[in-house]
């Protein structure tokens, strides 16, 4: 929690993950060994690849320092799949840009720039939805000053406000977020410490009216709607009467398409003759 972290002290956002695996011999006892892997940088960004720790010991690195704060915005992806397209690692791309002339940028876990196209720098979604422009660094020399970060889903170009903002079936959040992150000195253990907090408004005027984002967590939504498949035309379901030992005169047969399984029942959505 933002609240309860010292002032002078860089934390780590790093995530490790632990599988373990129980086997049974067969004799009555149960075994148990466990995998651990890093699958979050320090800075909260997920690692695509995630290395196996070969030691099986997690590493949280702090640092302290009074002369400059690292802070970034996070945010979660709240996607709601109604066909066969579930949420995976980088499926979605957002992007930040920095509105106020000599703002620090975002920087990844290495200290380098993140992916930058013309005045955006980009970042995706993990595959639990949760998103981070890792952290920018603020020191001694912004302190009094805010900045304002612009930041927005990456929506494809054929979304527009005329199609509700949907592409082959997937809706997407037009909602752009402006983070103001003002910079001041606090008193700390050891002295004044630089501070970076982050308030989001309605624009990118200093004194525009405050947005409530709950936990300081941007929310993008999406959605995935594909279109109905019919049976109809060559492709419609067709059977054959065959009646043998006399004519037969027209509509004196019926015929009935039940459900006849669980996922027939669902495309029916009851299970009753059509």
């Amino acid at each position: 929690d933002e609240a309860d972290r010292e002032l002078g002290v860089s934390y780590s956002d790093a995530v490790y993950r632990i599988d373990v695996t129980v086997t049974d011999d067969g004799a009555g006892k149960l075994s148990a060994a466990y995998e651990m892997k890093n699958t979050y940088d320090t800075s909260g960004l997920p690692i695509a690849d995630p290395p196996v720790i070969g030691d099986n010991i997690a590493v949280i690195t702090n640092q302290y320092h009074l002369d400059s704060t690292k802070i970034g915005p996070l945010g979660d992806k709240v996607y709601t799949d109604n066909g066969d397209n579930g949420l995976t690692m980088g499926m979605f791309s957002f992007k930040i840009k920095p509105l106020t002339a000599n703002a620090p940028i975002p920087t990844d876990g290495a200290g380098d720039p993140l992916v930058q196209e013309g005045e955006y720098y980009y970042t995706t979604n993990a595959g639990d939805g949760s998103i981070a422009f890792d952290q920018i660094e603020f020191t001694q020399q912004h302190e009094g000053e805010t900045y304002v970060y612009e930041i927005s889903e990456d929506i494809p170009e054929a979304a527009t406000a005329d199609n509700g903002y949907t592409v082959a079936g997937m809706k997407y959040d037009p909602r752009v977020y402006y983070a103001h992150v003002s910079v001041s000195k606090e008193t700390a253990a050891g002295g004044a410490a630089v501070k970076a907090t982050i308030v989001y408004r309605e624009s990118a005027e200093l004194d525009s009216a405050i947005v409530d984002v709950p936990n300081n967590r941007m929310k993008f939504e999406n959605s995935y709607t594909p279109d109905p498949a019919k049976l109809e035309g060559e492709n419609a379901i067709r059977g054959q009467k065959t009646l043998s030992g006399r004519d037969w005169s027209n509509d004196e047969f019926e015929f009935a398409l039940t459900a006849a399984n669980e996922a027939a029942v669902d495309g029916l959505a009851a299970d009753t003759e059509v």
